[in-house]
């Protein structure tokens, strides 16, 4: 989703491209005629590697549909800084003032009918120049990127189709449909799939198609694999969001209790609660999870 591509820009955007460096100060005062020099003074300091354009983040989509946050970072912002942008501007600019020379010409006089067709042909020429700088200057940034986020979708469009990268990185892969995912697997010279087969799959509406296979995702496919499926799996078993009660209840039921808590969350719990989990049944199969709220003779029983 576009809420998920924004939210990985965030962290990308967010990784420290600064470098520390060490200048020498030479501090020296002059008195009179007479220069005084003191020792040179060696300071430490972190300057931004501006100097490596590769760095570059280009989050790739309709500026409609990008989070307020990343909207710097968007194709169409890098373009309308570019100094091609300001060129394709330029002759936008002309153009209009060349349609206003022209609504003000006379087609009933020959002389205005000869300028009003030189007019014209430059403003053919001036509309050639412009999309030629625009697509100039998508072109450049998206040369100059080392990172590209979009969604599957998004990743497939006329303005990529050229695009080749070393590597395609696809998170939250179990939830994408398999067709979605091998448009994109052409274009990377290498493929990295990250998502949880185990949680919710993807969006299939259509129960017909569901069960005939569409359902299932590569993600699922490749893991699941007999030949080649542990050779090319890695789990990561560090979890951060649960108490370790809590994870080792479907760390058992799911993950064959291989899950780790990390320290961070290991502990955490609500302060008034003496439990971290507690599993109610819903069914009113078992009567232990449950209480009467009527009259004896009454049914009637509510969750505890």
């Amino acid at each position: 989703s576009n809420v998920a591509v924004d939210n990985v820009v965030e962290r990308l955007s967010g990784v420290s491209i600064f470098r520390t460096a060490t200048v020498s100060v030479d501090n020296k005062k002059k008195k009179g005629r007479r220069e005084r020099k003191k020792k040179d003074l060696s300071v430490e300091i972190e300057i931004l590697a501006v100097d490596d354009q590769s760095k570059t983040i280009v989050r790739y989509g309709h500026p409609a549909r990008l989070a307020p946050a990343v909207l710097d970072a968007s194709l169409d912002a890098y373009i309308l800084r570019s100094d091609d942008s300001a060129l394709a501007k330029e002759c936008s600019e002309d153009s209009k003032k060349i349609r206003t020379r022209i609504s003000k010409l006379d087609y009933r006089k020959k002389e205005d009918r000869a300028e009003r067709n030189d007019l014209r042909r430059e403003l053919r020429e001036l509309a050639k120049e412009e999309k030629k700088r625009q697509k100039l200057a998508q072109a450049k940034t998206l040369e100059k990127a080392s990172v590209i986020c979009a969604t599957l979708a998004g990743a497939l469009s006329f303005a990529l189709k050229n695009e080749e990268f070393d590597v395609v990185v696809v998170d939250e892969a179990a939830q994408a449909l398999e067709c979605a995912v091998l448009g994109v697997v052409m274009k990377g010279k290498k493929l990295v799939l990250a998502g949880d087969h185990l949680q919710l799959p993807p969006t299939v509406l259509s129960d017909e198609a569901a069960q005939k296979g569409l359902s299932t995702t590569l993600f699922e496919r490749l893991v699941r694999n007999k030949r080649f499926g542990a050779k090319i799996t890695t789990m990561l078993n560090t979890q951060y969001r649960m108490h370790e009660d809590i994870m080792v209840w479907s760390s058992d039921a799911m993950y064959d209790s291989k899950l780790i808590a990390a320290e961070s969350v290991r502990f955490r719990k609500f302060e008034q609660f003496d439990k971290v989990l507690t599993l109610v049944d819903t069914t009113g199969e078992d009567d232990s999870f449950m209480e009467n709220v009527g009259d004896d003779d009454d049914d009637s029983k509510s969750n505890l």
